[in-house]
C-alpha cells in the first residue's frame, strides 16, 4: 500500500519569530510565533490536529471540517467563524478539501507554536442507537506538536485508555498498539496527525503528553512495526485497495479480547474490501491469541 498516495500531508514549518518571554505554564519557557502550513490532498479525508495554541476557523474557509461528539455520538461541522472548540488543545478533525488548485489545499495555520505539556479528557457514553445498544467510548484526537510524538515513550500517559492508536489513510483505519508493537500503524506520530482512541470502561478517560516524547524525523506518515515472532498477517485486495488484519500466538493472552493486547476493528470506505477476525461478538484488526 502507498502510504504516500493514500495521505499526501505535507508539512512545512516557517519560524517567523523566537521570543524568550514569560509564561505561565512551567514546562513552556520558549514561545515561538509560527506560520505551519498543512497541505490536504483534495476529495481525502484527512485527521488532523492544529499545531498553535489559538486559531479562528476562518483558516478552513476552503475546507470541509468536522470533530466527533462522543456523547452525542455524531460528527459536528465546523463554521467558519470563530469557534472556541478550536482551541481545544489535542482535539483531533477530519478535514475534507475541495480544492483543485495546489495552493487551495493548504490550511496556513499561524500563532505560536504548541511546546510542553498538555492533556485532553475523554468520554465513554452508552449509545442506544447501535444495532446492539453499547458503549460508544471512541474520541478523536491528535499530535498537536509541530513536530512527530513518540507513542511508545513512557510521557505519553493512557488513563484508562486502551493502548492503541487508529490512524485513516483515507481508505481505511491503520492501527498501532503500543503493548504488542503491532499494527501497520506508525508508533511515531506526525505533526498535526489526528488518530481515534477508545475509553476502556467506565465514563471517562484522559491521554496527556509532554516535549519529551517528541522527535524530528522526515519518516513518512507511517513505518511498519518491528519482526514479530509468531505473528500472521492477512491482506485483502480488490478495486485497487486493500485492507490488512494481524492475529499473533502468545501463551499468555486471553480467548476473550482484552483491549491492552487486541485492536478493534474500525471499517473503512465502502469502496475498499474489509478483512478481520472475530472475538466472540467483537470484530479484531488484531487479533492475539495463546
Amino acid at each position: 500500500m502507498n502510504m504516500r498516495r493514500a495521505v499526501d500531508f505535507i508539512l512545512r514549518l516557517f519560524l517567523l519569530t523566537s521570543l524568550i518571554m514569560p509564561t505561565t505554564a512551567a514546562a513552556q519557557d520558549t514561545v515561538n510565533t509560527a506560520l505551519v502550513e498543512c497541505y490536504i490532498s483534495p476529495g481525502q479525508v484527512h485527521y488532523g490536529c492544529i499545531p498553535v495554541h489559538s486559531t479562528r476557523s476562518k483558516v478552513f474557509s476552503r475546507f470541509t471540517v468536522k470533530y466527533y461528539v462522543e456523547p452525542q455520538h455524531l460528527w459536528k461541522s465546523v463554521s467558519v467563524g470563530s469557534d472556541s472548540v478550536l482551541n481545544t488543545a489535542m482535539l483531533g478533525y477530519s478535514i475534507v478539501s475541495s480544492g483543485t488548485i495546489a495552493d487551495s489545499n493548504i490550511i496556513d495555520y499561524q500563532g505560536t507554536m504548541n511546546t510542553g505539556s498538555y492533556a485532553i479528557i475523554l468520554s465513554r457514553t452508552w449509545n442506544p442507537a447501535l444495532n446492539p445498544p453499547a458503549f460508544d467510548g471512541w474520541n478523536l484526537a491528535g499530535n498537536l506538536y509541530p513536530s512527530g510524538s513518540d507513542f511508545e515513550s513512557s510521557a505519553w500517559l493512557l488513563e484508562n485508555v486502551d493502548p492503541t492508536i487508529y490512524y485513516f489513510d483515507g481508505v481505511n483505519y491503520k492501527p498501532y498498539n503500543r503493548v504488542d508493537h503491532m499494527g501497520n500503524g506508525s508508533s511515531v506520530i506526525p505533526s498535526m496527525q489526528g488518530f481515534f482512541v477508545h475509553v476502556t470502561s467506565g465514563n471517562t478517560g484522559a491521554i496527556s503528553v509532554d516535549n519529551s516524547t517528541r522527535v524530528h524525523s522526515l519518516q513518512p506518515y507511517y513505518k511498519k512495526s518491528a519482526i514479530l515472532n509468531d505473528l500472521l498477517t492477512l491482506e485483502a485486495d480488490g478495486n485497487g485497495l486493500s485492507d490488512e488484519t494481524f492475529i499473533q500466538l502468545d501463551s499468555n493472552a486471553s480467548l476473550h479480547f482484552d483491549g491492552q493486547q487486541d485492536a478493534y476493528k474500525l471499517f473503512g470506505i465502502v469502496s475498499s474490501p474489509q478483512i478481520y477476525s472475530v472475538i466472540s461478538d467483537t470484530f479484531a484488526s488484531i487479533n492475539v491469541l495463546p
